[in-house]
This record gives C-alpha cells, structure tokens and sequence, in this order.
C-alpha cells in the first residue's frame, strides 16, 4: 500500500485502509517478526544474565528494553491488522 492511499485513508476516517489481500500478507509478516522479536528478547536476557561488565549490561539492558516497547507496537500493529479493527489517527499517535 502506498503513503498517499495510506494518508488518505487516515484523512477521511476510512474504516479500513488495507484490502484482505494486503491485510493477510501484511498480517503474516508482522506474526513473523513478532516471533523474531520473542527469540531475539530470548537472547539479550540470557545474555545480560551472563555479563559482569556494568557498561556491557547498560548497554545491552537498553537494547533489550528497545526491543520489548517494539514487540509490544507489532502486537498492537498486529492486532489492527489481523482484527481488521478501525484505525483512527489517535491509534496511528499511540503508536508513534
């Protein structure tokens, strides 16, 4: 789906801005890197677990909180989606 469609969608109150075809497609690459994110927040927990260095575990410890608010925005993005529920531009700001 292009920007401009997008934009207009969001402009006008459009109930739905994706056709099933996008919706599905869409939906499947999102459950994909959802589960990419749960496998990826596997690893930095159990490697911060493993750090003694206090730089290291600052640093990693950021990326893992990074990660955990971007899992929780596909789940949201996720559940738009796959929902098919209205997206309004107050949801599209919660996002943000």
């Amino acid at each position: 789906m292009g920007a401009k469609r997008f934009l207009i969608a969001l402009v006008s109150g459009a109930k739905s801005f994706l056709t099933e075809e996008e919706r599905s497609r869409v939906g499947d690459q999102i459950k994909k890197h959802i589960e990419l994110k749960k496998k990826t927040m596997e690893a930095y927990s159990s490697l911060l677990k493993e750090l003694e260095d206090k730089r290291m575990r600052l640093l990693v410890s950021y990326i893992l909180e990074d990660e955990k608010r971007h899992h929780e925005l596909l789940l949201r993005i996720d559940k738009i989606v796959v929902e098919a529920e209205t997206l309004k531009e107050e949801d599209m700001w919660d996002m943000i």
